[in-house]
């Protein structure tokens, strides 16, 4: 019966495969017994062992045509229930006994014989007992017996036969090995030949008997050949040899794909590279020998990964993972380690790292066209190929080239993966578009700096050069990105199972756009004004660096305030309403405590302007100020109307109005002190700041009872009672008796009328 589905009748005629391999072996063994049967005179018990061997064959067959009772024994097997404990457990002595003397002690004996033939070699060719040609002749000889002996045993010893015919595979293969490589006693053409027929004999006898231990044998115990006979053979002859033998793992994997010969000789090929590597390997001559074997021994693993995945529609498991994975980046750092070693690490290992992205592409296109269902094994190469692509743009290119290629295609992969509802693309964009933020960090640091704006030898344009469409263009990937998340199908969870990781990385990409948005016109300006003061004359000249620090608050103090209009409405949560409240409030604090500093210096650079005549300096010096606490208007005003939304965070707007009090105050006083300096008054931190503290308490007060706000009034009573402590411990000092008396009078008519602010309005309070 067939079907229209390719890949089911693939299914269903390896079945029919195996059901006839079943018989045949069936046959065979209902055969043996009964010639031993006949053989130990046993046949009056003859008819009945026929009768349950048939009947066993019977029901094997039965079971073989129930696909259902079959698929239940394999889903048991691997859900671990028949348990290597259990099978232990159920081991008698008398089958330890036929273990170790049926085939332990085989494989040991033949193991040993083997030793023992490439030491007794080594010894004749250290003494000269024998001449070269003699030395290969017995070899063959040897191997030629053991080969007969096998053949001869084959029908009543499979085991032994198998364990034989290993032995003498193995030696052919030493024998012709040394005979080219060692003594030249045939061509190259010929050793290739006849060692192509070896592994061809060896590996059609393991599938033909079905037994893993001879194709180990004979082809990953061929790999001691160069350490156990010794001698100088040339490094294209080694790593051919060992071709042909990984070349006859891949032929065994793509039929039977016995994992542990996959591994075994995997691990014995890349231990003998980085052995040769870190030992005998010279950058300049061996590089073109070694980085060509390298890469027909990737290809070699690659594909004995792939093949019995993709002919036999096996399901992929982590075996594999690690086989592709350990493949692909061990074959990249030997290749990349030996093209440093010859000095080849600029275009040329750009293009050997896109070598490797485009292997793996072509891998995945194959897999893909195969029509194999188990998507993991696509994903996985696929992820090769992006990774190795990712590693090619740093590797071949620098500077902006790196971030820009790196935005681009995070932004491409999260563009495949939500528009095609695939995860995997998707998660990878993520550490892509990281890295890509990574790399502006990297380039805004060595663009922006005040040293090298010195060094440069052409002008700084703002918003007219290289860095700053960089970080354009990294703002327009990520804000597709973001767009794209947010306006993306409701059946779409997310590329991750767990919904809180996913809501965490669509947070932190958002932030990494905030953050990019911001600091792409921040380093605009601190580069103008690295510019201006490299070129100030007289040199040197820092309030021009102080005009850049208070510009950089005013931009952020105006970002904040734009970022709170274009955010907070349209998106109406609570935690994102306290997340940029308190962004506003780190700035005002920074402009606070920093920013009226630096306005203090400039203060003092225009007072005494007749001593600093270096340096011009103007109104402007004072003026700035006002620029400043406008643009902290305009943050504090918009913060304040987001702070009583409904859907800010509760209590956020008492926070807000005690927060703007405190502001206002310190403004006022910095406002007042600095007046009071150009004026040439006496102690301004004296008398004048507990007047306007006591002055602006009783404001306060006044407001709290008009609005009925009880947290001003008592924030108003709190700074009324500072007042009076600075009053008593500090102003009384060194104050005339005019000036105490002022004070005093001032303050107790304040807090009189504070009291009967309190009084009269007692009842609304």
């Amino acid at each position: 019966m067939a079907y229209d589905d390719p890949k089911l009748n693939r299914l269903m005629e390896r079945l029919r495969e195996l059901e006839e391999k079943q018989n045949r072996f069936l046959d065979e063994i209902r055969e043996i017994r009964t010639e031993i049967d006949r053989l130990s005179g046993a046949e009056s018990s003859e008819n009945v062992s026929l009768s349950e061997r048939i009947a066993e064959k019977d029901q094997d067959k039965k079971e073989a045509e129930e696909p259902g009772r079959l698929t239940r024994r394999l889903v048991k097997a691997r859900e671990g229930k028949e348990t290597w404990v259990s099978r232990i457990k159920g081991i008698t002595s008398d089958d330890m006994e036929a273990f170790i003397g049926e085939n332990l002690i085989s494989k040991i004996g033949i193991v040993i014989t083997i030793i023992g033939v490439a030491i007794g070699a080594r010894y004749a060719i250290d003494n000269d007992l024998i001449s070269p040609l003699m030395r290969i002749v017995l070899g063959y000889v040897l191997g030629t017996a053991l080969l007969l002996t096998s053949a001869k045993l084959q029908k009543t010893m499979t085991r032994f036969s198998a364990v034989l015919f290993s032995g003498s595979m193995a030696i052919f293969y030493i024998i012709t090995f040394a005979a080219y490589s060692f003594y030249d006693l045939m061509p190259q053409a010929a050793a290739f030949i006849l060692m192509v027929l070896i592994t061809i004999a060896a590996v059609s006898v393991s599938v033909y008997l079905n037994m893993q231990p001879v194709a180990h044998i004979a082809l990953v115990g061929a790999y001691a050949v160069p350490f156990l006979v010794g001698g100088e053979g040339t490094l294209s002859s080694f790593f051919l040899y060992m071709v042909i033998i990984n070349t006859g793992v891949l032929i065994t994997a793509t039929y039977k794909y016995w994992k542990k010969l996959t591994y075994t000789a995997f691990l014995f090929t890349w231990l003998i590279v980085a052995s040769w590597y870190w030992g005998d390997y010279e950058s300049g001559a061996d590089f073109g020998i070694t980085i060509t074997y390298t890469l027909i021994f990737f290809l070699i693993f690659y594909g004995s990964a792939l093949a019995y995945k993709l002919l036999r529609v096996q399901e992929f498991e982590r075996g594999d993972i690690w086989i592709i994975l350990t493949n692909a980046f061990l074959f990249y750092a030997f290749g990349y380690a030996m093209m440093n070693g010859a000095d080849l690490t600029g275009s040329w290992a750009g293009f050997f790292t896109t070598g490797n992205a485009l292997i793996h592409a072509a891998a995945a296109v194959i897999v893909y066209r195969s029509g194999f269902s188990d998507r993991k094994l696509l994903w996985l190469i696929s992820g090769l190929a992006i990774t190795f692509f990712t590693l090619a743009i740093p590797v071949e290119l620098e500077g902006s080239w790196v971030t820009l290629l790196w935005s681009a295609e995070a932004a491409l992969l999260f563009t495949i993966g939500r528009q095609y509802k695939t995860g995997f693309y998707e998660r990878m964009s993520h550490p892509v578009l990281f890295l890509a933020f990574f790399s502006l960090t990297i380039s805004w640091e060595n663009a922006y700096s005040l040293y090298r704006i010195e060094q440069m030898e052409d002008a700084f344009f703002p918003l007219l050069n290289i860095h700053f469409f960089t970080s354009l263009f990294f703002i327009a990937c990520t804000g597709w990105i973001v767009w794209k998340d947010s306006v993306g199908p409701e059946s779409f969870s997310g590329p991750y199972q767990n919904s809180a990781f996913n809501s965490l990385v669509s947070q932190l990409i958002r932030l990494l756009f905030i953050i990019a948005l911001f600091f792409a016109f921040r380093l605009e300006i601190s580069g103008y004004v690295h510019q201006l003061y490299a070129a100030s004359m007289p040199p040197n000249n820092e309030d021009l660096l102080h005009f850049g620090t208070l510009w950089g608050y005013n931009y952020a103090m105006l970002f904040i305030g734009l970022l709170i209009l274009a955010v907070a409405d349209r998106v109406r949560r609570n935690d994102l309403s306290v997340l940029l409240f308190a962004a506003a409030t780190v700035c005002a604090a920074l402009f606070l405590v920093r920013g009226l500093e630096v306005l203090e210096l400039l203060e003092l650079s225009y007072l005494n302007a007749e001593v600093n005549f270096d340096y011009a300096s103007g109104p402007f010096h004072i003026g700035i100020r006002y620029a400043c606490f406008a643009f902290l208007a305009f943050m504090i005003i918009v913060t304040g109307r987001m702070s009583y939304r409904n859907y800010a965070q509760k209590n956020l707007n008492r926070v807000f109005e005690g927060l703007a009090a405190l502001v206002l105050l310190w403004v006022l006083s910095d406002e007042l002190t600095l007046w009071m300096d150009v004026s040439e008054a006496a102690q301004p931190d004296k008398l004048g700041l507990s007047i306007l503290w006591g002055a602006y308490a009783l404001a306060v007060i006044a407001l709290g009872i008009r609005k009925e706000k009880k947290h001003l009034r008592i924030g108003a009573i709190a700074l009324l009672g500072v007042t009076l402590i600075k009053l008593f411990f500090y102003d009384l000092a060194d104050l005339d008796a005019i000036a105490r008396t002022v004070v005093f009078v001032i303050l107790g008519l304040l807090l009189l009328l504070a009291s009967y602010l309190y009084n009269k309005y007692r009842k609304e309070l």
